[in-house]
């Protein structure tokens, strides 16, 4: 097989744009309002209402430089391995070879669906991990990289298929057989 590039789906990401915009004008305009056109001004929200209103905007343009990028790879899968730029973890933990990859199954987590790649030696890759990943359960399962359903352009079961396939084939048999 070659090399298998599957890209984000920036649906989600107008989403969390728009969002973010109507988000920071709304804030912007309380802020407006409590410091120019109220009676009495609570510093206290007028600070709050422009800090979230800078957090907004900041998100706004942290969305569209992801939209503008011109590498919009979610998925590496090849011959030696994979490699997952979907969530923070799986671009922390980078490629990851079949040859330490255990297991890769359809799991729930938190009422979504998520491809869950999970490793034969955790020890390897938990420092790699956020902090709060390390103490999750799934991390202490071994599972280490959570692909969901809503971030890419193909479906949760055709990258389930595709990984499966990609492990299947290059899988280095020990004492687990993966099908």
């Amino acid at each position: 097989m070659a090399e298998t590039v599957i890209e984000y789906d920036n649906k989600k990401r107008v989403k969390l744009l728009i969002g973010f915009l109507i988000g920071g004008l709304v804030l912007l305009a309380a802020f407006a309002y409590l410091l120019f056109f109220s009676e009495k001004i609570y510093i206290y929200y007028v600070l709050l209402s422009l800090a979230l209103s800078v957090l907004c905007f900041f998100a706004v343009f942290t969305v569209i430089k992801q939209l503008l990028d011109k590498d919009q790879t979610a998925l590496l899968i090849n011959d030696d391995g994979i490699l997952s730029r979907v969530t923070l973890d799986g671009r922390k933990v980078g490629f990851i070879p079949w040859s330490d990859v255990n297991e890769v199954a359809v799991i729930v987590a938190y009422k979504n669906r998520a491809v869950a790649i999970k490793v034969k030696d955790k020890d390897k890759y938990l420092p790699k991990l956020a902090n709060k990943t390390k103490d999750n359960l799934l991390a202490r399962e071994g599972i280490v990289v959570n692909i969901p359903d809503d971030e890419t352009k193909i479906s949760l079961d055709e990258i389930h298929d595709i990984v499966k396939s990609y492990f299947v084939k290059y899988y280095s048999y020990g004492d687990k057989n993966p099908i």
